[in-house]
């Protein structure tokens, strides 16, 4: 799998900074699920894994 640009490794940073900042977000609602929080924040880290690898370069 190719290393992604700067741009592209931005966006996944953003993207992944939203999906955590959801899940912490979604934490002060009672009828939140665990399943639900659990996948904002798996996905929210694997975006940010992805964007910081290509950062890295």
């Amino acid at each position: 799998m190719k290393s992604p640009s700067k741009r592209e490794s931005w966006a996944y940073c953003i993207v992944g900074v939203f999906f955590l900042y959801g899940a912490y977000f979604n934490l002060g609602f009672d009828e939140t699920s665990p399943v639900t929080l659990l996948f904002f924040v798996f996905i929210g880290i694997v975006f940010l894994i992805r964007g910081t690898k290509g950062l890295r370069g």
